[in-house]
């Protein structure tokens, strides 16, 4: 069972896609009301002790806030991502004219993982830390090589967080307790200055992330009733979590950013939805999963993303989940990866702080 995931492709895991016909109840604007905060909490883990309950109210503000938005601005939200999009993507093959190894930025971004997670930001925090070094280095006229990305990285978690955390890092925390003294306070400013003029102070992106969860808000306060009457809440959660690792796991590969964010976010979403589907299907909750994947399909056609490259993408993040979750996962659990497999680079962050989310 565990090897079936690697012949999976998008056509082959999901037949209902190109059997089963448009769903009219699946429309944003039918059997659509006005939902209470009551209702959405409904969503939230339930009360296990004191650090689920934490995690739990930290994932109802994050949920509530981007509910009330999709509410009330889902449909401008999804027009803007599609008009805005197109500018957000990387060239292809970005680091290619650098002596800087996609090996090392990678390593960055699981670094990065494991900042964000201990310092507890925000979720979009990291994914605009990526997006502010990755266009840095797409952008810079400098030929940047290996010895340049620690700076380049302090520089952008540096920036991300005080554009979007609540309390942001302080320069003493960057300097000292992230970068552990191997730069001068001078060299932290003088390369967030650098990354603020090469990017012309637009920093926000169509994020990853973003995009994910306005879909799962539409889908839950669409059809809160349809997922309470098939007993799904805790499957819709599953699948959600999940997608967001997904969403962090897509970034260590630079390759896939120079598709749009809507493709690279539909790709999480369906090998997500095959990775369900695998891990439940002795499980007695067919009717949900069989809701979820007509949801799937709809939302494929509306934004018309079933395309080679969704393909493409589809491909590489089962690729990314094998070597960086899967196989650290399968030996024994033991979280430490050997460097004569090929394509092992030690990218271990995201099994080491996210175990429960990873449908393993």
């Amino acid at each position: 069972a565990t090897t079936e995931i690697y012949t999976l492709s998008l056509h082959d895991a999901l037949p209902i896609f190109s059997k089963s016909e448009p769903l009219k109840h699946f429309s944003r604007y039918e059997n659509h009301e006005n939902h209470s905060q009551k209702k959405v909490t409904s969503f939230t883990l339930e009360k296990e002790n004191t650090e689920k309950t934490i995690e739990r109210n930290i994932k109802y503000h994050i949920f509530r806030e981007m509910a009330f938005m999709e509410d009330k601005y889902g449909t401008d939200i999804f027009e803007w991502i599609k008009e805005n999009e197109d500018k957000f993507i990387k060239p292809e093959n970005f680091l290619g004219r650098h002596q800087l190894r996609p090996e090392t930025r990678a390593k960055m971004v699981d670094w990065m993982v494991e900042v964000f997670y201990l310092l507890d930001s925000e979720p979009t925090s990291f994914e605009l830390a990526v997006h502010l070094m990755d266009y840095y280095i797409s952008n810079t006229p400098k030929i940047l090589s290996d010895d340049d990305i620690h700076l380049i990285g302090l520089a952008s978690i540096y920036l991300s967080s005080k554009l979007i955390d609540d309390k942001p890092l302080t320069l003493s925390q960057v300097s000292n307790d992230i970068g552990k003294g191997n730069f001068s306070n001078d060299d932290i400013i003088n390369k967030e200055l650098e990354i603020s003029l090469i990017i012309n102070y637009d920093f926000f992106t169509v994020g990853i992330y973003d995009y994910i969860m306005n879909l799962f808000c539409d889908l839950i306060i669409v059809h809160y009733k349809k997922i309470n009457e098939l007993k799904g809440k805790n499957l819709v959660n599953k699948y959600m979590d999940f997608c967001v690792i997904l969403s962090k796991l897509i970034l260590y590969n630079e390759k896939l950013l120079s598709y749009k964010t809507s493709v690279i976010s539909l790709g999480i979403i369906s090998f997500g939805f095959d990775m369900l589907n695998l891990k439940e299907r002795k499980k007695k909750n067919k009717d949900i999963r069989h809701f979820l994947g007509n949801w799937i399909n709809y939302i494929i056609r509306e934004v018309d993303a079933f395309s080679e490259d969704m393909n493409n993408v589809y491909n590489e993040i089962l690729q990314l989940y094998k070597i960086n979750i899967y196989k650290p996962c399968e030996k024994n659990k033991i979280l430490k990866i050997r460097k004569k497999d090929k394509g092992y680079c030690e990218l271990i962050n995201l099994v080491k702080y996210y175990p429960e989310k990873l449908l393993i």
